[in-house]
């Protein structure tokens, strides 16, 4: 975000609720390398709230996309492969056990 669309933010934000926007030193605002203190968070989210991104939000609309997005949650089938291992460890302990004891 440059400088000036900053400004313009906050501008807007303070005319449409009415009550003064607390402003920070807007060079900082414009890059990533400012302290977020507890009245930046409290700004950053008045004027989150005022756009609402999530009504404009639609998700993938081509088939490759939608299949990108479809494995985002997905974590490379580790747990079940994990799961069946420590399955073929405890039997080949066991039946190692058996022996010992039966001999």
């Amino acid at each position: 975000m440059n400088l000036a669309a900053a400004k313009r933010r906050i501008s807007k934000l303070s005319q449409s609720t009415g009550s003064e926007v607390w402003m920070p030193n807007l060079q900082q605002e414009c890059s990533m390398s400012y302290v977020r203190t507890t009245e930046h968070r409290q700004m950053r989210s008045q004027m989150i709230h005022q756009w609402k991104p999530w009504l404009k939000s639609t998700g993938a609309k081509t088939e490759e996309g939608k299949r990108k997005s479809a494995m985002n949650a997905y974590k490379g089938g580790f747990r079940p492969k994990q799961r069946e291992l420590s399955r073929q460890l405890n039997e080949q302990m066991n039946a190692m056990l058996n022996f010992e004891f039966n001999y």
